[in-house]
């Protein structure tokens, strides 16, 4: 009991930490060589504030280490401010190089057609699975599909954007160029003239400082170079916007840093943009001042009445079912099981991209999952062992070092095919994870889930899959052996059902059907004309905090 207390105080914590990182830039700088104003009116792209686009850095493990994070301030952790320093310069530096470098490697632009077109952002990285919509509008034929290649803003992958028809870079040219630079020049100026007195002033907050801890993470978001970039891709995405003759616009999420210049482009060109559910993780990180130009394509009600009572309007949302499950109605059938192997039992491992995430140290992650293999290595019976890798994780060696260690034998998968991963599922007889999707993707194929506990103290993921009547829950510090046998002598795959329903709407294939036709249905009833949109209040950035939204 007191340990969960102490959980439900931090989980507290650091959600009002959270919402006074979103909201500080709303206080007013009282600076002698500035005058006494608010700092969002100071510090703006066009009419975006920027602490707008920067919101979900700010709070979250976006930045990569040693840029601090919210945990880090909740739990004391002393960093070396020289080193932080000195690798913010590094990273500025790098950003900036590697971004002309994309510029270099992407195809000469061609010349566009007049065709209304529907945009795609499309990642080098990574989709929210959307090739079925695309195929959808382009057997219709009353659009033509754009999609532009971006990578994601730390990336280089210059051999995947020379393979893209469209990129974000083939589209700078000198005007932007000069525009962005007037941009981040004056305003990075603006930023260093407040001292940082005044800037500790703006980030106290019950007493605490925040800004001698943020102070990095802040010179950062507020360098010319950076603000460079944001800026640089807003134009650009303004550009294309006009020239293409882009009627929507398509994204999987609103918080990465593309995304925002992406959002804000639209805003301005009074262009709807539709944001498509891609995860159970709707509801992470809150963004607010959500334009009324963003709509939502999501799983089911439980994701629309929480974005309603975050202030999204009704009618911004529609229920179109989960798209990255379409497909997986075919591979639905509790007892088929290819049949090898009968009297062995096969576990599958789904891990999740903590250390990426920055949700834990690299070696408190594998230590835990050592000691898990430990455990299941214990179950007297015959078994097969399968780890099956996120796509964002990058550490396949130290599964197979922590496995040749041990000397026992396990399948590392690092499967991508959505056809291939679902065979995975479907073949195992228990499935193990720590809490993410591919949970409920074994629910729905009908597998019992065992979820892992794997934070000591407040788990800062999404706990949707976290719920005790549909799965079973174990700490990492039990035997976790002794949990999977269990449930292999028990099949309780119908456990989750109620869960599915609950998160899914339906699970039928024909998600894509219908956010086209959500799609199809706005851009045809709105937006069709951009006249005078900057008077009307349905385009106003909600400057009150009245929209507070995750995704």
């Amino acid at each position: 009991m007191e340990k969960d207390n102490l959980k439900d105080n931090l989980k507290k914590e650091l959600s009002e930490v959270k919402d006074f990182l979103s909201d500080w830039s709303q206080r007013k700088i009282r600076e002698r060589k500035i005058g006494e104003t608010l700092f969002d009116e100071e510090f703006r792209i066009e009419d975006m504030p920027l602490s707008w686009f920067y919101r979900p850095i700010l709070y979250s493990n976006l930045l990569p280490p040693p840029f601090v994070t919210v945990d880090d301030f909740l739990s004391g952790i002393k960093k070396n401010r020289l080193k932080i320093k000195l690798s913010r310069a590094l990273f500025q530096k790098y950003l900036a190089q590697i971004d002309n470098m994309k510029s270099f490697c992407t195809k000469k632009k061609m010349v566009p057609s007049k065709k209304e077109k529907i945009f795609f952002l499309t990642f080098t990285t990574m989709s929210f699975r959307e090739q079925k919509i695309i195929e959808m509008i382009n057997n219709d034929g009353k659009y033509e599909v754009f999609r532009l290649g971006v990578d994601p803003l730390t990336a280089f992958s210059p051999a995947k954007i020379r393979r893209m028809e469209h990129t974000l870079y083939g589209y700078y040219d000198q005007e932007i160029r000069m525009k962005a630079r007037t941009d981040s020049k004056e305003l990075a100026r603006k930023w260093n003239r407040i001292n940082d007195i005044i800037k500790a002033t703006m980030l106290q907050n019950k007493g605490k400082d925040l800004y001698s801890y943020y102070k990095e993470n802040l010179n950062f978001l507020y360098s010319q170079q950076f603000i460079f970039l944001v800026s640089k891709y807003y134009y650009t995405f303004c550009k294309i916007l006009q020239e293409e003759n882009i009627n929507g616009i398509v994204v999987g999420s609103q918080n990465n840093i593309i995304e925002k210049c992406l959002i804000a482009a639209a805003w301005k060109r009074n262009l709807p943009v539709f944001i498509i559910q891609h995860g159970i993780g709707l509801g992470t990180y809150p963004t607010i001042d959500t334009p009324k130009n963003v709509k939502f394509a999501v799983f089911s009600e439980k994701y629309k009445n929480e974005l309603m009572g975050l202030g999204i309007p009704a009618e911004n949302i529609q229920i179109t079912g989960p798209i990255i499950f379409d497909g997986i109605e075919e591979f639905i059938d509790e007892n088929k099981k290819s049949g090898k192997e009968k009297n062995r039992k096969n576990i599958l491992v789904a891990t999740s991209p903590f250390v990426e995430d920055r949700f834990m140290e690299k070696e408190e992650y594998f230590r835990k999952v050592k000691k898990i293999l430990q455990d299941l290595a214990h179950i007297n019976q015959a078994v097969t062992i399968t780890i099956k890798l996120h796509p964002r994780e990058k550490y396949k060696e130290e599964y197979e070092k922590i496995v040749r260690e041990m000397g026992i034998n396990v399948i590392i998968s690092t499967v991508v095919d959505r056809q291939k991963h679902y065979l995975l599922i479907r073949e195992c007889d228990v499935l193990l994870s720590f809490g993410s999707t591919v949970a409920l993707e074994a629910m729905i194929i009908g597998r019992p889930t065992l979820t892992i506990e794997l934070f000591d103290e407040v788990n800062p993921t999404n706990d949707s899959v976290r719920d005790q009547t549909a799965t079973t829950i174990v700490s990492w510090t039990e035997d976790i052996g002794k949990a999977t046998r269990s449930l292999l002598s028990s099949n309780n795959a119908a456990k989750g059902k109620k869960l599915i329903e609950k998160l899914c709407y339906k699970i039928d294939g024909k998600s894509s059907e219908r956010i086209v036709e959500y799609l199809y249905e706005t851009i045809e009833k709105n937006y069709k004309t951009d006249e005078n949109y900057k008077t009307d209040e349905n385009y106003k950035i909600d400057e009150n905090n009245q929209n507070r939204t995750n995704s």
